[in-house]
């Protein structure tokens, strides 16, 4: 999680542009769209990286069919442990 919260500090501190550049940067390694979750709304609009990003309206609770957070590359980059990101929020949401 440190690694995360070292990310998390830059992007309050530079801004919301800061924020899009580190999505935009972990686009490639990112797992989302092979998730049984990610849906053709999520796809179509392109989201993705949703553990930064944080929730999508394409995505709710009732569409949840399984979550590859665990496994995902981004996700170990950042040190990360929470899931569904897409429903529930980014990491720094889900921490509280």
């Amino acid at each position: 999680m440190v690694k995360f919260e070292v990310l998390w500090a830059e992007i309050e501190k530079k801004g919301g542009e800061a924020l899009n550049e580190a999505v935009r940067s972990r686009r490639e390694k990112c797992d989302c769209p092979a998730c049984p979750t990610y849906n053709s709304c999520a796809g179509d609009k392109e989201e993705r990286v949703f553990c930064l990003a944080g929730k999508t309206d394409c995505i709710r609770e009732e569409d949840m069919q399984g979550c590859i957070c665990p496994s995902c590359r981004v996700q170990e980059e950042l040190g990360l442990e929470n899931m569904y990101y897409c429903v529930y929020g980014n990491a720094k949401e889900q921490m509280g």
